[in-house]
């Protein structure tokens, strides 16, 4: 705006200017638009409104396009209609005012409608009939359909269905040197979206009469950040026409960064030890703090509909073959043994082996006597060992009396220990020994397990189940989840509280065990 006024006055030229050579708007009252004082669009160079038709021309598609090609005008939707870049329209009166041009954004990125201005001419023959524009620059700013220039995001009318809001509140002290403090929940950011919020403040004079300026409020703050400083109404309130009045200390203060982060603000005001006399309503500082937003509800983000999958082949399930078998014997030291006998499986199958065994007398070593333990001694495969000094861990019974429990309930403990069971062997692939026909599986208990049998009398009660799948992961699952079952049962894992439940013979942590 300098460069332009001192080319102007390089010229020569003479008599009155309009405000646009100030760089100012002429109309600040009803008519006054932020826009007018946008330097970087009204500077711009104009760029032409793309015709309408000039997308569709089929024989400009291998054509290189401007970047003015792909803009496409904001609109005011059902609230308001503003003139647009693309789609242009051809106005009603070809000879009529041209509407204001549009110029890339120096600001922002695309593009923006520039503030058209009014001009006064200084010649002397100039006829004295005047266009509307003349009068005022609002005029200037609409098409021939009546549609108002687009605004910019500066400016109120851009944030169309948009509510005003206003709130207030009042901070208070009743001593020399006091400080007031307050707060003021403005808006909801998780529900709201906020623009233009803007601060004032004003103050009843109390006592700041004083010539000499010592008599203020020395600060207000909003969020810890000074809003004004060293406020000096200059009159007193001691009496009741000028108590009654409000002295602005800040006004139009913008707060939107200071109402991201919760909607609200922490107000503070401080007086000087001189301000004692006077009081309003018993406060030396008497200020009203009111805060003006445009706001709007946050748009509902719906998530967008879940892809739909690509059709894929189901493949046929694996077939399976599974064998179950009770391992039994009821006296101390006694060896139990059965008979696996399984159609010969396929030759892409893998056969698994588990055995869930019945705590019964398992509850450790006896006294100091080494080597002596309740335990299972081995387990054997067709005569080879594959399991050698399993320690179960417990014994219900034992558990029961210490719990205080008569014959009847220490009988049940019994009873329940087999909905517990512990996975004594698991894992055990057997594929090679089901492919040559039945093999045996054998199971022994050393002479220390002398009591609390089962209900059946059992000092050893197990389970084998052997699954053969195409599947191997899934044979070795249910394998596990079956012998742990008891043969088909729907007993599930993790039944016994303690830790001896949770782990195999070698102190390893059992597998999670699933229901068949």
């Amino acid at each position: 705006a300098a460069s332009s006024v001192r080319q102007r006055v390089g010229e020569g030229m003479q008599g009155p200017q309009d405000a646009s050579w100030f760089a100012s708007f002429s109309d600040d009252e009803s008519t006054f638009d932020p826009d007018a004082s946008d330097s970087a669009a009204s500077s711009a160079p104009a760029v032409p409104a793309l015709d309408s038709g000039g997308l569709a021309g089929v024989s400009d598609v291998d054509l290189v396009k401007p970047s003015e090609w792909f803009q496409e005008s904001r609109s005011g939707g059902p609230h308001a209609a503003w003139q647009t870049f693309y789609p242009a329209v051809p106005g009603l009166h070809p000879d009529g005012p041209a509407p204001p041009p549009w110029r890339k954004d120096a600001t922002r990125p695309g593009y923006a409608q520039a503030f058209a201005r009014g001009t006064v001419s200084i010649h002397s023959g100039e006829p004295l009939n005047k266009d509307a524009e003349w009068f005022d620059d609002s005029v200037a700013q609409y098409d021939s359909f009546g549609r108002a220039r687009a605004p910019s995001d500066a400016s109120a009318r851009f944030y169309v269905g948009w509510q005003e809001r206003r709130r207030n509140t009042t901070l208070t002290c009743a001593t020399p040197g006091c400080m007031a403090n307050a707060t003021l929940k403005v808006v909801d950011v998780k529900k709201e979206l906020h623009h233009g919020c803007v601060l004032s403040i004003a103050v009843h004079p109390t006592d700041f009469a004083d010539e000499f300026s010592r008599e203020v409020v020395e600060w207000f703050t909003a969020n810890e950040e000074i809003v004004s400083k060293g406020c000096n109404p200059k009159q007193s309130g001691c009496n009741a026409v000028e108590s009654a009045q409000l002295f602005p200390c800040a006004a139009d203060v913008l707060v939107d960064d200071m109402l991201a982060n919760n909607g609200s603000l922490a107000l503070a005001g401080k007086l000087s030890p001189m301000v004692d006399e006077c009081p309003v309503d018993g406060n030396l500082l008497s200020a009203v703090v009111t805060v003006r937003c445009l706001v709007s509800q946050r748009p509902k983000r719906e998530d967008p509909p879940a892809p739909r999958p690509w059709p894929v082949s189901t493949p046929a399930p694996p077939t399976e073959t599974r064998f179950n078998a009770t391992l039994r014997c009821k006296e101390p030291g006694c060896e139990a043994r059965a008979e696996i006998a399984l159609a010969p499986p396929n030759d892409d199958a893998s056969c698994i082996l588990s055995i869930s065994l019945q705590q019964t007398d398992f509850d450790g070593k006896l006294g100091d006597v080494e080597g002596v333990s309740e335990e299972v001694e081995w387990v054997k495969i067709n005569g080879t060992e594959v399991k050698s000094h399993a320690r179960p861990g417990r014994n219900p019974c034992k558990e029961a009396v210490k719990q205080g429990a008569n014959a009847t309930a220490v009988a049940a403990a019994a009873a329940a220990a087999a909905q517990s069971p512990f996975l004594l062997v698991s894992g055990q692939d057997v594929t090679h020994e089901a492919r040559r026909g039945p093999f045996n599986v054998s199971v022994k208990i050393s002479v220390m397990v002398d009591e609390c049998g089962t209900p059946e009398g059992d000092l050893l009660h197990a389970t084998a189940v052997v699954v053969c799948s195409s599947n191997t992961s899934a044979a070795a699952e249910r394998a596990v989840g079956a012998g742990h079952g008891g043969g088909g049962s729907n007993a599930t894992a993790g039944a016994a509280p303690d830790e001896a439940a949770k782990t195999d013979g070698d102190g390893q942590p059992l597998p999670t065990l699933r229901p068949l």
